[in-house]
């Protein structure tokens, strides 16, 4: 009398069984039937020279996901910028923190994006 793995562990070994069937006979097809596409590849494998290419390979900084006061989620935490303070900010003009202090970048960010919910 052999060992019963129960139901359970009979339905697993046909499921694996049917799996590395039909990745066996893919890889029959890929191999034997399917025409051979390389020398469809192009000859000049060098790539061309980039438009404006800079060998410093410049970094800028900025910031992407900004809200202002026309979003619900900036506006219940206090904040009271508008877009146009946002990036009078992002240029480097100090802003009014909703605390009341002076806010100032140290340097203007290169590139900015006010993302407001609903409105903008």
């Amino acid at each position: 009398m052999g060992f019963y793995w129960g139901k359970k562990n009979e339905i697993f070994i046909e499921k694996f069984k049917f799996s590395f069937h039909s990745f066996f006979c893919g890889v029959v097809l890929q191999v034997t039937i399917l025409p051979d596409y390389s020398n469809l590849a192009p000859e000049n494998t060098e790539p061309g020279p980039t438009i404006g290419y800079n060998e410093d390979r410049n970094v800028y900084f900025g910031d992407l996901h900004v809200h202002t006061k026309h979003s619900f989620d900036a506006y219940i935490f206090g904040t009271t910028a508008t877009p146009d303070d946002a990036y009078e900010y992002a240029k480097g003009s100090p802003i009014q923190h909703p605390l009341g202090y002076q806010m100032q970048l140290r340097e203007p960010l290169d590139f900015y994006a006010v993302t407001d919910h609903g409105f903008f």
